[in-house]
């Protein structure tokens, strides 16, 4: 990646502070989510259309470069973090399409015992490699490439249901990969651990069917498979908070997973996250 595109950023969660390396141009990514809730779909659709299309031959596939820029969930979750940090002190964290790695990296100076951020394309991991030596965590935290798409993959054998805390960020963008991220959760979620899971709802633009007149959807699809699907798994969902984004934007949800209701009955619930900030 041309290294003119990339820049560093700084963050505050409480007393935490972060530097971040991020994609240059998406300057505020969070503003841009909020204003054009089609933004990550069109962008993925493209990619897909562009890797698939009949005139391509042998072009490899786009890659799915999201994860270099910074999303609103990241920083309501980093926010949550920061006001219970004892919830991932020395455990070991996991974090699940993790871009540019802010919620394991906070995890990681917030006392975490390990933290590995995982996400499946390589320019991602690469940056994410370089956010850990910026921050100084290189002895508690690593970058792993993932597909969610293999459950029995190169992470999951050597560790099946050991990660006490997993943490992902804005990854439900299409329902495609709703079933791969929750059987991702199933593998690798300890037996007495919990999931937070950040989600800013994005809907798509219909047409009426009546009318033909576009707008936008009042459902968020991949986040209500993901809310039948975390069920079926055998996962207990909580909702600890949502962040209404006013104008056409839909809430964005803070939510806990475990295999039990006590593990995460005690977790604080949120009035109101901070996610448009560090």
């Amino acid at each position: 990646m041309d290294r003119s595109e990339v820049v560093r950023r700084e963050y505050t969660f409480g007393d935490t502070s972060l530097s971040i390396y991020s994609r240059k141009y998406a300057e505020d990514t969070t503003k841009v989510s909020i204003s054009m809730q089609l933004t990550v779909e069109q962008i993925w659709g493209s990619e897909k259309e562009v890797a698939v299309g009949k005139e391509t031959g042998a072009a490899a596939p786009a890659p799915d470069l999201l994860g270099l820029d910074i999303w609103p969930g990241a920083l309501a979750l980093c926010n949550y973090l920061a006001m219970h940090p004892s919830l991932v002190g020395c455990r070991r964290v996991l974090e699940l399409g993790a871009g540019m790695g802010l919620p394991a990296l906070l995890a990681a100076k917030l006392g975490c015992s390990s933290a590995l951020l995982t996400d499946y394309e390589p320019l991602v991991l690469e940056l994410a490699a370089e956010n850990i030596r910026l921050n100084g965590v290189g002895d508690i935290a690593a970058t792993h490439r993932l597909d969610w798409e293999d459950p029995q993959g190169t992470l999951a054998p050597g560790h099946p249901h050991s990660f006490h805390v997993v943490l992902a960020a804005d990854v439900l963008y299409i329902s495609d990969i709703v079933l791969p991220f929750v059987g991702m959760l199933q593998t690798l979620l300890h037996p007495e651990g919990i999931a937070l899971v950040a989600h800013q709802t994005r809907r798509p633009l219909v047409l009426d069917p009546e009318t033909g007149v576009p707008g936008l959807s009042r459902r968020d699809e991949p986040y209500e498979a993901f809310q039948a699907a975390v069920r079926a798994a055998g996962l207990v969902p909580r909702q600890l908070g949502a962040l209404d984004a006013g104008g056409s934007a839909g809430p964005l949800y803070l939510s806990a997973l475990a295999w039990e209701q006590a593990y995460i009955a005690t977790l604080e619930p949120v009035a109101r996250l901070r996610p448009l900030k560090g």
